[in-house]
């Protein structure tokens, strides 16, 4: 290891990196663009995890951090960490979880002669913003159950005529829009809204509240007091004000927003995302193959969750056979 990448690799143990068991039949490197105890990205460990059981493989996990701190030149140094342990730990393979893991740090490995093999998951951009796929870049994309979830709060509530989707102005959420506004819902949606800053979060939901029937909700992890926070809100401060202020229903895209308050949603699996990937590392390491010889893929499966503890706060009937098919019921 040259000297000009010790400080940085010091950082980056300080900063969380984990590492596994090693039995030196490989070598893993899983960089989270997010922090351990969020909900997607525990999922997404928990996915890898069960597919490289009993492989034998030392996996590192690195985790960037760039949900809580949101500040450009964090999420710089943040990329900067992880491709220092890819010069220390020289992995087989890179599994890079979502998407500021794809703009801060693979993409500079994508093409780069006697770079790892990587395999991106929970990308909700276009992979070609990030020079995907490449030689040695496949993956899986991230697409929320958008028309289907709204379908479901039809069955709900019959009589609803207009929704507004609100999320946070991360990567993933503006990402995750823009492909919310190409696909046919059962339920028209009005407005799309990324506000930056609680009061704006505030005033969204306040309007919506006014306005639509419901709120179609993605992510609400990013949202700071003031614009120029590095910092950002506690996620449960955002949600547990949201569900108690808001008139209208609230639905989730993710698994964690029924789980704090949402109404009902059919939920993307981190767990999903995580296996797949972990798959794709596996048989890369345990073959001759390239990763451009793997398609980019699309996780499918989803979660349908139900709160009865909103429903019956919201006076709301959820008929039974919903209830019954539900793969979460929150009671």
């Amino acid at each position: 290891m040259s000297h000009r990448f010790m400080p940085i690799v010091l950082v980056a143990l300080f900063l969380g990196a984990v590492t596994s068991t090693a039995m030196a039949a490989g070598k893993v490197l899983v960089v989270q663009s997010y922090h351990q105890g969020y909900a997607w990205v525990d999922d997404i460990d928990t996915g890898i995890n069960k597919a490289l059981e009993n492989a034998g493989y030392e996996v590192k996990t690195f985790y960037m951090d760039t949900k809580r701190k949101t500040s450009e030149e964090w999420k710089v140094q943040s990329g900067q960490d992880a491709m220092a342990m890819v010069e220390s730990f020289k992995p087989d393979v890179v599994i890079t979880a979502d998407d500021n893991a794809q703009k801060y740090f693979a993409q500079r490995l994508a093409g780069k002669p006697g770079a790892p093999q990587v395999v991106f998951c929970g990308v909700n951009a276009d992979p070609a913003d990030y020079g995907f796929p490449a030689a040695n870049v496949t993956g899986i994309i991230e697409r929320p159950h958008f028309a289907q979830t709204i379908g479901m709060y039809q069955k709900i509530n019959p009589a609803a005529k207009k929704l507004v989707m609100i999320s946070d102005d991360s990567i993933t959420s503006v990402n995750t829009m823009k492909f919310c506004k190409l696909q046919d819902t059962p339920i028209p949606v009005a407005d799309y809204q990324n506000p930056t800053t609680w009061e704006q979060w505030q005033k969204a939901i306040t309007d919506a509240s006014e306005n639509a029937d419901a709120v179609v909700m993605f992510n609400y992890h990013t949202v700071k007091q003031a614009a120029d926070d590095a910092q950002s809100m506690a996620p449960k401060e955002v949600m547990d004000w949201t569900i108690s202020n808001c008139k209208v229903p609230v639905i989730a895209l993710l698994t964690f927003g029924v789980q704090d308050g949402a109404l009902c949603g059919i939920a993307e699996d981190g767990r999903e995302h995580g296996y797949l990937a972990g798959n794709m590392a596996k048989e890369l390491i345990g073959s001759s193959k390239k990763a451009s010889e793997f398609p980019i893929a699309r996780a499918h499966r989803g979660l349908v969750m139900i709160n009865l503890k909103t429903a019956e706060t919201l006076k709301i009937k959820v008929p039974y056979a919903m209830i019954k098919a539900a793969k979460v019921v929150i009671k």
